[in-house]
């Protein structure tokens, strides 16, 4: 009965590194906010100064502003994707289901 007990230990070492991985996918949400937030605000201001230099300038770095927008979006629903997978519930029934094994062939 040692396998099991492995497979056990195994289950729930899985389900705790899901849990890091998903705390830490969290956190680079956070951190990707928080970086799009600054970025979002030195743009404004980036902008509002070369406004008056040269509004044809403006344009272009309008456009620029966009695309990164766009690209934060994406980052965005990686995230999104990435945190409605969940992978736990499959891995705790396997883990209940072997405890239950395990237990009746004590």
């Amino acid at each position: 009965m040692e396998y099991i007990d492995t497979d056990l230990d195994g289950i729930r070492e899985i389900v705790c590194m899901y849990k890091e991985v998903m705390e830490s996918i969290k956190s680079l949400r956070r951190i990707t906010q928080k970086i799009y937030d600054e970025f979002e605000t030195d743009t404004e201001g980036a902008l509002r100064r070369i406004q008056t230099i040269d509004d044809e300038r403006l344009v272009d770095i309008t456009n620029v502003r966009h695309r990164v927008e766009d690209g934060y979006e994406n980052v965005l629903k990686v995230f999104e994707r990435l945190e409605k997978n969940d992978f736990q519930q499959p891995l705790l029934k396997l883990q209940e289901i072997l405890e239950d094994y395990h237990d009746m062939h004590l």
